[in-house]
């Protein structure tokens, strides 16, 4: 039996946004954004294309949901850790604060995300994959609710 070749679209499960696997730069697979060999740069097959571009749109969504679990607990005053409210109004503005700087540093940590992506696929595809990245964290957050994000175990 032949092996099956690798699908050209990522899809959100409930079949409401569609992605298409983008092909890199040529300048970003020269410069051995893929790797390098004694033989020149790696050129990643379809099905390598497909994991990486699957591995950022998860990683996207991830955060985006982690923001909106911050952005949540900023408004309510909730350890933005556990989700557990207070009844002290200092702990709620400490709280409120914690939101805010997670908050922040998943965004920056979003956007090298979002800047690696335009340096080897290009905009086009850069805000493409943001855009189904997106739609995927609301599917998510529709279906599952809000989430909360535990950070510290101990």
């Amino acid at each position: 039996m032949p092996e099956e070749a690798p699908a050209k679209f990522l899809e959100i499960a409930d079949g409401s946004a569609r992605l298409r696997i983008p092909q890199p730069l040529p300048e970003a697979v020269q410069s051995g954004h893929f790797g390098l060999t004694a033989e020149g740069p790696i050129v990643p097959d379809q099905e390598q294309l497909r994991s990486i571009v699957e591995y950022h749109v998860q990683t996207l969504a991830a955060l985006a949901i982690e923001i909106d679990s911050c952005v949540r607990a900023e408004k309510t005053g909730c350890d933005p850790r556990s989700g557990k409210l207070t009844d002290s109004a200092r702990r709620q503005a400490a709280n409120r604060a914690l939101a805010g700087r997670t908050a922040r540093d998943l965004r920056i940590t979003l956007i090298g995300h979002l800047r690696a992506l335009e340096n080897v696929f290009g905009l086009e595809a850069r805000r493409a994959v943001d855009e189904f990245a997106r739609k995927l964290a609301a599917v998510e957050l529709r279906t599952r609710g809000p989430v909360v994000v535990q950070r510290e175990l101990f």
